[in-house]
């Protein structure tokens, strides 16, 4: 009987050796972010998208690669100039491989996006819309692939900036090729 709780043991700790870290993780879905302050009167955050762990995470300790949604604008005259994507990293990170005219159109594009070639990297993802597609570069150089869906911005009174919030598609490659699944 002894030998068997030993074998059975051994058997289930080479069954948890052989799973996957990443079990938990997604390397492709959607997701909304937004600029919305937390807990601000103590330790003031808000939450981006990592790339790497693929969920929302707080952006309180300054992560890398950590997707993060910005509106330039002038909360006194009520104007919102634009929309735009940051991230901490190690190098610059965003490349706009396109606008589309419609969602189908950038439906079309992104889950055809294979491969993409550029040495023509942005610090951020500037006037972001509907219906683009970005490619994201980590600071280990792995890559993920951005459809933009939504955008939404506007000035709230509640807020000492203006507001601005991004659903996008995302679809990951952690191996650091730029060969898309």
């Amino acid at each position: 009987m002894r030998g068997i709780s030993f074998i059975f043991v051994i058997c289930l700790l080479i069954i948890l050796q052989g799973c996957n870290k990443k079990g938990n993780q997604q390397d492709s879905g959607t997701v909304t972010i937004n600029n919305q302050l937390n807990n601000p009167q103590s330790a003031p955050f808000i939450y981006g998208f990592s790339v790497t762990e693929g969920k929302l995470v707080s952006t309180l300790s300054d992560p890398l690669n950590v997707i993060t949604i910005m509106a330039d604008g002038d909360t006194a005259s009520h104007v919102i100039r634009q929309l735009y994507l940051s991230s901490s990293g190690l190098y610059n990170s965003f490349y706009k491989y396109g606008q589309y005219g419609s969602r189908t159109d950038a439906d079309d594009v992104f889950n055809n996006l294979k491969s993409f070639d550029t040495d023509l990297w942005y610090e951020t993802a500037d006037s972001v819309l509907p219906n683009q597609i970005w490619i994201y570069r980590t600071s280990d150089e792995k890559y993920a692939k951005i459809e933009i869906t939504a955008t939404a911005s506007q000035i709230r009174k509640d807020m000492a900036y203006p507001f601005g919030e991004c659903t996008f598609r995302w679809v990951y490659q952690p191996d650091g090729t730029k060969l898309f699944p």
